[in-house]
C-alpha cells in the first residue's frame, strides 16, 4: 500500500480499507434512475448510471486511485467537518429538484448528508467536486458529463 500519512476520523492505515465514500444523484423526475460514484479505502472507484429506476442493466465502470488520494479526499471531509452537516437540506421552491446525497462509511460510524435542489451547501458542495476529482484520477470517465448527466 502507498504511504499515507496520518489519516483523519482517528483511522489507523488498517481501517483504511473499510472506509467508502458514495455520491449518488437521483432525478427528480419519477422512474429515472440513479448516477452514482463509489470509492472505496482500498482506492477502487466504480461509477454506475441507471437510465431508469432499478435498472437491470446499468452502465458501469471501474477503476482504481492510490490510497493517498482517499486519505487526502478524507482530509477534506474532515476539513468541513462532515459529521457536523445537517442530514438534509431542503431546496427552495415549490417543484422539488434532484437529490444529491453522500454518504460516508467509516468503521463503526457512518454519516449521510443529502441536498435537494435548487440549493448550494459550500461544504457539500466541495466534499462533491473533490470526489468527482478524485474518481476522474483512476477513471477518467468520471469526469465526462455524458457519463454523469445528472451530477
Amino acid at each position: 500500500m502507498d504511504e499515507v500519512g496520518p489519516l483523519p476520523f482517528g483511522l489507523s492505515s488498517e481501517e483504511l480499507g473499510q472506509v467508502r465514500i458514495t455520491y449518488t444523484s437521483h432525478s427528480a423526475k419519477t422512474g429515472v434512475g440513479k448516477s452514482q460514484v463509489v470509492i472505496t479505502g482500498a482506492g477502487q472507484v466504480r461509477l454506475l448510471e441507471e437510465a431508469f429506476l432499478d435498472d437491470p442493466n446499468p452502465q458501469t465502470a471501474e477503476g482504481e486511485v492510490p490510497p493517498p488520494v482517499v486519505a487526502r479526499l478524507l482530509d477534506l471531509m474532515q476539513e468541513v467537518d462532515f459529521f457536523a452537516l445537517e442530514e438534509l437540506y431542503r431546496g427552495e421552491g415549490e417543484a422539488p429538484g434532484a437529490v444529491h446525497v453522500i454518504e460516508l462509511t467509516l468503521p463503526g460510524r457512518s454519516k449521510k448528508v443529502m441536498v435537494s435542489q435548487p440549493t448550494t451547501v459550500v461544504p457539500f458542495e466541495r466534499v462533491a467536486g473533490a470526489i468527482k476529482l478524485s474518481a476522474g484520477l483512476g477513471l477518467p470517465a468520471a469526469l465526462q458529463q455524458r457519463f454523469f448527466q445528472r451530477f
